[in-house]
C-alpha cells in the first residue's frame, strides 16, 4: 500500500494566509495536491490541517516542526509514503508516479539544479526509526537524509516524465502566489 501525504502543517508565516485555502484553476492548493497524489497512491491524507474532505493525520508531538514531523507521524501508519507539500500545486501525476515507480526501500528525491525535493518524494516505512530520531534530536528532513542511502532522480530522469522542475515550485509567498497568474 501506498500512502499520500499532502504536507500542511505549516503556519504559512511568508504567505500570511493558508496555503491550504488558495484557490488556483478551480481547485484549492490542497485540492489540486490531494488529488495528485490521489492519482497515484492507495489513500490519500493530509499532515496538518485539512479542508474537512480529506482525512487529517495530526502530530502527536509538538505542533509546527517542519516537513519532517509529518512524514515521521504518516510513516508510524507501517506503510511508505509518498509526500507533497500543499504549496506545490503545480505537482503532475506523471512526476508522482515516476518517483512511486522507483520505490524501494531507500527514499527517492528529485533534485533540481543540485537542490534536493524532500517535500515531492517517497519515503520507505523503514526510514522511521532514523526520522525520528533526526526529529527527537530537532533536525530536518534535509538533515535526515544525510546519514541514508537515498536514491536521488536527477534532471536527466525526471524530465523524461515530462517535469519541467514545476511539481516541487514552492508558493509561499504572495508574490510568488500573484506570478501563478
Amino acid at each position: 500500500m501506498t500512502l499520500g501525504v499532502v504536507l500542511a502543517g505549516g503556519t504559512s508565516a511568508r504567505m500570511g494566509r493558508s496555503k491550504a485555502d488558495l484557490p488556483f484553476e478551480g481547485r484549492t492548493f490542497l485540492d489540486r495536491v490531494a488529488f495528485a497524489l490521489g492519482a497515484v497512491c492507495d489513500e490519500v491524507v493530509v499532515a496538518g490541517t485539512s479542508n474537512g474532505y480529506w482525512p487529517e493525520l495530526r502530530d502527536e508531538g509538538e505542533a509546527h516542526r517542519g516537513p519532517l514531523s509529518g512524514i515521521v507521524t504518516a510513516l508510524g501508519r507501517g506503510s511508505g509514503v509518498l509526500v507533497c507539500a500543499v504549496d506545490h500545486p503545480l505537482v503532475r501525476v506523471e512526476t508522482l508516479r515516476g518517483l512511486r515507480s522507483l520505490a524501494d526501500d531507500r527514499p527517492v528525491v528529485p533534485v533540481h539544479d543540485g537542490v534536493p525535493q524532500p517535500t515531492t518524494a517517497w519515503y520507505p516505512a523503514s526510514a522511521l526509526d532514523h526520522f525520528q530520531s533526526i526529529l527527537d534530536a530537532g533536525g530536518f528532513i534535509r538533515r535526515a537524509l544525510d546519514d541514508l542511502p537515498v536514491r536521488w532522480v536527477i534532471d536527466a530522469e525526471w524530465t523524461q516524465w515530462g517535469e519541467d522542475g514545476s511539481s516541487w515550485l514552492s508558493i509561499d509567498t504572495p508574490e510568488a502566489y500573484a506570478a501563478l497568474g
